[in-house]
């Protein structure tokens, strides 16, 4: 059962699981997910009030994971034992081979490789997001490029790399919208917002009302997907 409890001023949401145990057990997650387990016969406002207590704790260590995920994603680096990827978490099975590739079958992503060293695991990791991000934003693009192009001459170059603190740009001049990768391991409604805005930006270079009218025209729900996005983001040490 999901529940929230405020922490000195800050809503936070865990999992209470029953349970036939003595002990009220909290376990906070690398991910941010925090789940409790309890006997049923303990009142959850008793649970509660002991998060509560523990508030310092509970927040610092969150703040410490979040830390490092963002630590991580600068570097473009992924976890061995699973990945995001539009907007699934997949497990990663690592597998002998005397190749380096990657591939996803049966729901898990399969890492072929002669490697053992974890540094050279993720680089190949990071290639294969790198064909993903080319084959799925090529196609997202070119699919957001027809709800424009009445209003443009023509489709904008795109190109993707990481950035730090955007989702996307634009340059109306060398008429190009960059995208950051990061956004491969979203859901892809979330990349469809991040292209239209951009592609709003080659008809309204700021973010005047006429901006917002083109944006509105092309994705009425707009502020929906990008408060999502940066809810998702938050979580997974992202920014914006």
């Amino acid at each position: 059962m999901l529940r929230t409890v405020m922490l000195k001023g800050k809503e936070i949401q865990y999992d209470l699981i029953f349970k036939d145990v003595k002990n009220i057990n909290v376990r906070i997650k690398p991910d941010g997910s925090i789940n409790v387990s309890a006997n049923r016969r303990i009142r959850t406002e008793y649970i509660d009030g002991l998060l509560s207590e523990r508030a310092d704790y509970i927040l610092s260590t969150l703040n410490r994971f979040k830390t490092a995920r963002s630590q991580r994603a600068d570097e473009g680096c992924v976890e061995l034992d699973r990945i995001m990827f539009l907007g699934d978490e997949i497990p990663v099975k690592i597998i002998g081979s005397h190749e380096n590739k990657a591939e996803i079958k049966n729901g898990e992503l399969l890492v072929f490789t002669y490697h053992d060293d974890d540094g050279k695991i993720k680089k190949v990791i990071d290639e294969w997001y790198d064909v993903q991000c080319k084959h799925y934003f090529d196609d997202i693009g070119n699919k957001v490029y027809h709800l424009f192009e009445e209003r443009i001459k023509k489709c904008p170059e795109f190109t993707y790399k990481y950035m730090r603190s955007i989702w996307g740009s634009c340059n109306p001049v060398k008429y190009r919208i960059s995208i950051n990768k990061k956004l491969i391991r979203y859901d892809t409604r979330l990349i469809e917002f991040v292209f239209c805005h951009e592609f709003s930006h080659l008809l309204s270079p700021d973010h005047s009302s006429r901006f917002y009218d083109v944006l509105s025209s092309v994705m009425p729900d707009h502020d929906k997907r990008k408060k999502e996005l940066k809810e998702v983001s938050s979580k997974t040490g992202n920014y914006r």
